[in-house]
């Protein structure tokens, strides 16, 4: 699997650099809704708030932290061309250098430099039991901003209701990006749009439109039908098996050399 994995994004990529234009991903209506919620901020001339919950660098989460700062990326990327930079609240100490730097290379990226002291827009809180401080604050955060919507990516549980509920009484857009399965849970219910799954990985492909990002998304798509077609196979011969009388398994058995 390991090696097929990395033939499919070896392969992948070039493809997407060949074909950039006639590549059409599947369809994920939160990410097409972040650069309209984004576009609504800069015209309102409020900022965004990003939370991003219990991701850091080290040890497990560290892939999760790399994916929720590329969402914070590429919505600061999309803010930088308003008046208003987005505000990042972390929950874990190793993400305020990334939130800084995804503030920094946003802005650097549309060349607005001289706007670098606005893209310090970075905090920190304790996240508390269970996260349920840092989802309590969040509520306190986004009315002290003034905030147009929040995007809460990372561990978020079922504490994601209360930034959500806050998020609808007062009118705020908002996108649930968890990687947590109660998390995404609650943000179907309760945000405007969720990103679901392995949806939460894939915004430098959506968002950012760059050929190493969408051949990643691309090769990630053809190994999920991989592993589809490996867990219908098992179930092919057993209901095959039942109909036949075992002749599936017998004639397996003959093709790979185990007998009659």
């Amino acid at each position: 699997m390991i090696v097929l994995a990395f033939a499919t994004l070896a392969t992948a990529i070039p493809v997407a650099r060949r074909r950039k234009e006639g590549l059409t991903l599947r369809l994920i209506p939160g990410y097409r809704a972040m650069s309209g919620i984004v576009g609504a901020s800069i015209e309102a001339g409020r900022p965004m708030l990003i939370a991003i919950a219990q991701d850091g660098i080290g040890g497990t989460p560290t892939p999760f932290a790399l994916a929720s700062t590329e969402i914070a990326y590429q919505v600061a990327k999309q803010a930088a061309i308003g008046e208003r930079a987005p505000m990042i609240a972390v929950s874990d100490v190793t993400m305020i250098p990334l939130a800084y730097s995804a503030q920094y290379r946003a802005v650097q990226a549309v060349g607005r430099t001289g706007r670098l002291q606005q893209a310090r827009h970075v905090q920190w809180y304790a996240p508390g039991n269970r996260l349920l401080a840092f989802a309590a604050i969040l509520t306190g955060v986004a009315a002290n901003e003034d905030a147009a919507g929040g995007i809460y990516a990372g561990g978020f549980g079922i504490e994601l209701a209360l930034p959500l509920w806050n998020a609808a009484n007062k009118r705020m857009y908002s996108i649930a990006a968890s990687r947590d399965l109660e998390g995404q849970a609650v943000g179907y219910v309760m945000a405007d749009y969720a990103l679901l799954g392995d949806e939460f990985s894939l915004a430098g492909a959506y968002l950012g439109e760059d050929s190493v990002h969408i051949g990643s998304a691309l090769a990630q798509q053809v190994l999920q039908f991989v592993v589809i077609i490996c867990l219908l196979i098992p179930v092919i011969v057993v209901v095959g098996d039942a109909v036949t009388g075992g002749v599936i398994t017998r004639f397996l058995t003959g093709l790979f050399g185990g007998g009659g």
